[in-house]
């Protein structure tokens, strides 16, 4: 038999040191487009500069 361990291990992630060394995306839900069909969106930014270097829309 193996011995749990006593804590589990944590990801330890920092701040981004260079261009696209983490990218950011966000999810956006239950928006209603002016028509009033429901949809949702993603946006992915670059960490380091901030850029915005992408954005996806869907239906709900």
């Amino acid at each position: 038999m193996t011995k749990l361990r006593s804590k589990p291990n944590r990801l330890q992630i920092g701040r981004a040191t260079a261009v696209h060394n983490i990218w950011q995306v966000d999810a956006k839900e239950q928006l209603k487009l002016a028509n009033g069909q429901p949809a949702c969106y993603l946006t992915i930014t670059e960490e380091y500069s901030g850029a915005w270097l992408d954005s996806l829309v869907f239906p709900l």
